[in-house]
């Protein structure tokens, strides 16, 4: 009865071949409850090849599957699209800034309007009432005109 060897596989090996992390292929092991073949030098797990076919089917599956998905975008160019965002909205406020801006303005000039206005208004009142006060003296200050002679007057009252 002689022993033929099977080549085993550490899961550095068989991330390296699949092209994944350790730590994913750690965990997929783990989670499809795989056991290693045998432990070698340092408890090191070793996985023959039949599990190693069965994570390369995984993983090209896997591929296939994510392939509808958009790819992910990189630290640095997230950081640019929110660069980008950013100053844009800088931009923004800077237009509504300077929108008010001249509707402060537009509204200074229409309270000067009406001050102006309640100003003229209330000469007006004052030259109206001031009219009608000369008037009204100027009516009780006629003199009568006297129909009867100076001396008419002497003789009569």
């Amino acid at each position: 009865m002689t022993q033929t060897q099977t080549k085993t596989y550490s899961i550095t090996e068989m991330a390296r071949t699949c092209g994944v992390s350790v730590s994913s292929m750690r965990s997929q092991l783990l989670k499809r409850g795989l056991k290693p073949a045998q432990t070698g030098e340092n408890n090191s797990k070793l996985y023959d090849a039949a599990v190693l076919d069965t994570m390369k089917k995984y993983y090209r599956s896997k591929s296939k599957r994510g392939s509808n998905r958009p790819p992910q975008t990189t630290r640095s160019e997230l950081i640019e699209s929110k660069n980008t965002q950013i100053e844009q909205l800088q931009a923004e406020i800077e237009l509504l800034k300077s929108q008010l801006d001249v509707k402060d303005e537009q509204i200074k000039a229409m309270t000067e309007v009406a001050q102006a206005n309640a100003q003229l208004t209330a000469q007006a009142h004052t030259l109206d009432a001031s009219h009608r006060l000369e008037d009204s003296t100027t009516n009780d200050t006629k003199p009568t005109q006297d129909v009867h002679g100076r001396f008419w007057h002497w003789l009569h009252d």
